[in-house]
């Protein structure tokens, strides 16, 4: 990973007003000078990423582009979703895994007390909370 840049968001930050979901990031201390920072990868900040509101709002918001873009055939929304996560398409295995992964998923309980009224729709907010969570996605090349 070293040889790949990281994604990254820029944000006006202010000394004295620290934001605290950096802080899961391990964000550097603003009134320290550092040349270079080491990387650091912990398990909250993967429970974050994979379990978190933000993200799973980010999945969700991908997902309704999808159907708006490519409709509702499974194909066809595999095949954006990896244009648009990973600036390519999916190799045959990747859509056979991810066609797999949509009819399994989908078939699967709903994790609320709600009644699942579009269980399609729901695997592909899941297929989409994984691509956004691979380092593919955060790593640029």
């Amino acid at each position: 990973a070293q040889s790949e840049g990281r994604r990254s968001v820029y944000i006006f930050s202010k000394r004295s007003l620290a934001v605290p979901e950096l802080a899961l990031l391990d964000a550097p201390n603003s009134t320290d000078s550092c040349s270079q920072r080491a990387v650091s990868t912990t398990g909250p900040q993967a429970l974050t990423f994979l379990n978190g509101a933000f993200m799973t709002s980010r999945a969700a918001a991908f997902a309704t582009r999808l159907v708006s873009e490519a409709g509702t055939a499974m194909p066809g929304q595999i095949q954006l979703a990896f244009r648009l996560a990973m600036c390519r398409p999916p190799t045959a295995d990747e859509l056979a895994m991810s066609m797999t992964f949509l009819s399994e998923q989908a078939k699967l309980p709903p994790n609320g007390t709600q009644p699942d009224k579009d269980p399609a729709r729901r695997a592909l907010e899941a297929l989409c909370l994984v691509l956004l969570n691979t380092n593919e996605f955060a790593y640029t090349r």
